[in-house]
């Protein structure tokens, strides 16, 4: 191989270094945590080699700074933590938080045609990863049937626990969406329509609660605002198809059904302050009681993220909320979990830092509070950021995907 043509591909390889890890990230959300934990430390290599070269850094917002002083809360917890080893593990596992912003402000910066890429490859990574489960289904009947008549949740063949593909799922089903609007070519459109298709079918076969609830009241987001801003009232019948739409979908569709009938039965036994064992809701809701508790007596500067679930256990001994011990869960949602761990004061630091990125997010481009609505759901469901795959998705959508231009009907 001549010099030239050596040359020419370490140049492209150079130029695609962070490209070509971003792809390996995304790959691994879905389908390897070990790829995934060993993409981030090759991006950031490759970031400070970028820096070397060209000893510039990209600007840094505010959104660099939050997630960078939410480890240094993690690292400085170490004062009012007693459990130093599981300090240190939660120190490890959430390296990303520091990791990923240094990456995007020290690498070049990605073009608008790298992210519209990785969007895309998003999308495609959440219907390989759900077609590979529908075939599966098609190839083990018997125990889908037996899984849907006890209400109970499919596992993904490859992708990760099923909390965490929700959120995967709801960012990959909008990526998709996105990157339909952005696209010219007929063809292009029809295979991501296609897909789209596909996508929502597999949704709905394997019953992906929280992913169809965020699609459907994103959905209906939207098809208000345009109402409300347009005065059109095609918008009402849009609205109509999609009600009518989940109708047949509950009659037709067992695995539907019996989720939807769990999930009233669930929230009766919660009203009507029943046993809550075996329950998901109930056995959440008991859970977020106890954290309740937590927070009442550590209010100011809360436990530290550490000592939260021995907290929690002690609690729980106290007031067993009628669970039996195999069934009294870890806190499941993230911003109660930020109050147990960094007390009241903090927590509302945190809450406005959060809110204020988002806000800037949304007036950037509308069309992504599609990504931001799952987001919201999924802290109320689940301690988000402290789950490794789903806290690299958060970060890396809010870090790199909202840089990615949706174009209007007045710019095609």
């Amino acid at each position: 191989m001549s010099k030239m043509a050596k040359a020419g591909i370490y140049s492209l390889l150079k130029e695609h270094a962070l490209e070509a890890t971003c792809f390996l990230l995304i790959f691994g959300l879905f389908f390897s945590r070990a790829i995934l934990s060993i993409s981030l430390p090759i991006m950031l290599l490759i970031a400070i080699n970028s820096f070397y070269h060209h000893q510039k850094i990209n600007p840094i917002k505010l959104k660099h700074y939050f997630f960078i002083g939410l480890y240094i809360l993690i690292c400085l917890s170490i004062w009012n933590t007693t459990d130093k080893v599981t300090w240190l593990n939660i120190l490890f596992k959430n390296s990303f938080l520091w990791v990923l912003p240094l990456v995007f402000i020290f690498a070049k910066k990605p073009g608008e045609a790298t992210i519209q890429r990785l969007v895309s490859f998003f999308g495609f990574c959440g219907v390989l990863c759900i077609s590979i489960d529908l075939v599966w289904i098609l190839s083990h009947q018997q125990i889908y049937k037996e899984i849907i008549a006890k209400s109970g949740s499919i596992t993904s063949v490859l992708g990760p626990y099923h909390t965490e593909l929700g959120l995967l799922y709801s960012i990959a089903f909008t990526a998709l969406w996105m990157s339909l609007l952005n696209q010219k070519e007929p063809i292009k459109k029809r295979i991501i329509i296609a897909l789209l298709i596909l996508f929502l079918m597999g949704l709905i076969i394997i019953a992906q609660r929280f992913t169809l609830i965020s699609l459907l009241l994103s959905g209906l987001f939207f098809i208000g605002r345009e109402l409300i801003i347009t005065k059109n009232y095609k918008y009402l019948g849009y609205a109509l198809l999609l009600f009518l739409a989940a109708i047949i979908v509950y009659q037709k569709v067992p695995a539907i059904k019996q989720k939807v009938i769990y999930t009233k039965n669930d929230i009766i036994s919660l009203v009507e302050n029943q046993n809550p064992n075996y329950l998901s809701i109930s056995q959440r809701w008991a859970a977020n009681k106890c954290a309740i508790e937590v927070i009442k007596n550590n209010v100011f500067i809360g436990v530290a993220p550490a000592d939260l679930k021995h907290e929690m256990d002690e609690q729980y001994a106290l007031n067993s909320y009628w669970l039996i011990p195999q069934n009294r869960v870890f806190i499941h949602n993230q911003y109660l979990y930020f109050l147990a761990s960094y007390g009241v004061i903090l927590s509302v630091f945190i809450f406005i830092g959060g809110l204020i990125i988002l806000f800037k997010e949304i007036t950037h481009n509308i069309k992504f509070l599609a990504f931001i609505i799952p987001i919201i759901l999924h802290m109320f469901t689940d301690n988000t950021m402290e789950r490794q795959i789903s806290g690299i998705s958060v970060v890396f959508l809010l870090l790199l995907f909202t840089n990615f231009k949706i174009k209007t009907l007045s710019e095609r």
